[in-house]
């Protein structure tokens, strides 16, 4: 099983690297001689889970390095006397870096298993500063772990499937790995309320067994007018997971912790579920440029209705992962809702793995590509840099990341269309200043869609912001008493002490 794993490993990474077999193949012998006949809770040689991570990663194609890290992210934790440098040593600083990035701390460097898991949580988040392959592999290795977590006990398994939700599935998101992030979070669900997950499962199993035959016929006739129109393409259908249908029926709200208290008896289901989300169903659209991409959106509004306030344009206003798609909501052929996602091939590649496609156009320069990328124009790094200034205690800020960076998040966006990053229940004063850095001495009122609200609004993804200066100099002092973010609250009070 292991070598077939393995040879499943090499030709996969052949496929973009015909050089890099001597040494993954030198990483998966050391790894075998390191845990020699180790068995995991399944009963199966504990090769098999590094081996099925590094799996994972080489489907992404990522570099050798990543793809030996993958196999040998264990070895530092679980032998006898391996050492970083001894990594080092036998393959390249570049490797001992990435397995440093994915190695616990050990307890007795702690006062208790609390302060350990803190440490160890921290130091998984900011291995983002360091380089962000190493979040890619523990994405990989949490992933492999969930689908193999019924062997553990049930409360390792709440343990498991909470700190999953809580901190990987966001980490998943922001770095627009959505394959990953969507199985981790049914995976997760299933262990933290699987009676609520079996409710909606069973409610979802019925929607696609109804809707197969109505969505091939749908396809069937877009391709068939957007070929009349010489526009070639390649068009799915997708029923909403289990969780994302969750996540919709309660508005986000529910935070992952709260979600083992959920009865099902409390979720309000409609008579058909495809009434009350409308996305619940949609049509994924590929073809092969960008003026293909708005050319097949007014085909299609020319044959369907749409449903009013439900076109959205993340081309030209892409989320903050970098994700880009037209999304139309139409009325089907049975007059119920149906999204239609249209974007490129190249944008759906990014959609399904998001930063990881670096190594498809970057090959071994990816790595610099990506933390470039990450440092300049992800919000979710810069505000978690913050908080590791602001925060000296571990268990703060795992705290403060978990609250006002992983967890649920909107996006308002400014006049001109550029969308911000914020938690949910944020303020104008948080948009101030995560988008001007506040408004230096002068005083703000904030519009909202065009209407003037106090300074306390919570705001919510979809609104239109504007920051309007009102030149006044009394208001530092009350202002931290609007603000949500640790970020904001600090840089008002630096503003406090120069004034």
């Amino acid at each position: 099983m292991q070598d077939f794993i393995f040879e499943t490993i090499i030709a996969k990474v052949k496929q973009y690297d015909n050089k890099a077999e001597d040494i993954i193949r030198k990483a998966y012998h050391y790894a075998c001689s390191v845990h020699g006949n180790q068995l995991r809770k399944s009963g199966e040689l504990y090769i098999i889970h590094p081996l099925e991570v590094a799996l994972i990663l080489a489907n992404m194609n990522v570099d050798r390095d990543t793809v030996c890290a993958g196999i040998l992210h264990d070895v530092v934790e679980d032998g006898d006397h391996i050492t970083l440098e001894n990594i080092e040593s036998e393959f390249n600083k570049e490797i001992a870096i990435l397995v440093d990035g994915v190695t616990k701390m050990k307890l007795d460097l702690f006062s208790d298993k609390e302060a350990q898991n803190n440490a160890n949580t921290r130091k998984i988040i900011m291995g983002l500063k360091k380089d962000v392959r190493s979040i890619i592999i523990k994405l990989a290795d949490r992933l492999h772990n969930m689908r193999t977590l019924q062997y553990l006990p049930k409360n390792k398994q709440i343990q498991n499937a909470l700190e999953t939700l809580e901190i990987f599935v966001p980490l998943a998101n922001y770095l627009g790995l959505h394959q990953i992030k969507n199985e981790l979070e049914d995976l997760a669900f299933q262990y933290l309320n699987p009676d609520v997950y079996q409710f909606i499962y069973e409610k979802r199993q019925r929607i696609v067994m109804e809707n197969r035959q109505l969505l091939e016929d749908m396809i069937h006739f877009i391709k068939t007018c957007l070929s009349n129109e010489c526009i070639d393409s390649t068009i799915s259908y997708r029923i909403k997971s289990v969780y994302a249908i969750y996540q919709r029926l309660f508005n986000y709200s529910i935070k992952p912790a709260e979600l083992m208290d959920l009865n099902f008896r409390d979720i309000y289901f409609s008579e058909r579920l495809e009434e009350q989300i409308h996305d619940v169903r949609s049509l994924k659209i590929l073809v092969s440029n960008l003026n293909e991409c708005y050319a097949s959106r007014d085909v299609i509004k020319s044959y369907f209705s749409i449903v009013a306030g439900k076109e959205k344009d993340c081309i030209q206003n892409p989320k903050t992962n970098g994700y880009q798609s037209l999304h139309t909501t139409i009325y089907g052929l049975d007059g119920l809702p149906v999204q239609t996602k249209i974007r490129t091939f190249q944008m759906e590649e990014f959609a399904l793995y998001g930063l990881a496609t670096y190594w498809k156009s970057f090959g071994q320069q990816a790595s610099f590509q990506m933390q470039d990328k990450i440092k300049k124009d992800y919000p979710f790094y810069k505000s978690l840099i913050e908080l590791d200034h602001i925060f000296v205690s571990d268990k703060e800020f795992v705290h403060q990341a978990k609250e006002e960076v992983l967890s649920n998040m909107i996006y308002p966006h400014t006049k001109d269309g550029k969308v911000i990053e914020l938690p949910f229940g944020a303020t104008p004063v948080d948009f101030a200043f995560q988008t001007f850095n506040g408004l230096g001495e002068v005083g703000m009122m904030a519009l909202v869609n065009g209407k003037y609200v106090p300074l306390n609004y919570q705001l919510s993804s979809k609104d239109t912001v504007e920051i309007v200066p009102t030149f006044e100099h009394y208001w530092m002092g009350s202002l931290a008493s609007y603000a949500l973010t640790t970020c904001a609250k600090k840089k008002i009070r630096s503003k406090e002490m120069k004034a």
